[in-house]
């Protein structure tokens, strides 16, 4: 009668086990979540920075303006300028 018991112990012990670590993935899920997106960026978080964002870079870029419009508006959107140079950094 002890060696039944004890084969239903040792498999009800690691189910019960199982379980109570599944809930306890799911109870913490949004914080897990939330820690995962602040540190890669994922999930439309941003990320940290770690410089002086007042500081501007030497390097040049050239940012473009587009005005697409889908066919059939009747609208018409031209940008007053067709791009622009700035330095990383500027605003």
């Amino acid at each position: 009668m002890a060696s039944g018991f004890r084969k239903h112990l040792n498999v009800l012990v690691p189910c019960f086990a199982g379980l109570a670590a599944m809930f306890g993935i799911v109870a913490y899920s949004p914080e897990i979540y939330r820690e995962f997106c602040s540190a890669t960026g994922y999930g439309g978080t941003t990320q940290r920075a770690y410089t002086d964002p007042n500081t501007t870079s030497k390097k040049t870029v050239t940012v473009a303006f587009d005005s697409n419009v889908a066919p059939g508006l009747p609208w018409r959107f031209e940008p007053e300028q067709r791009s622009v140079k700035v330095h990383l950094g500027e605003q």
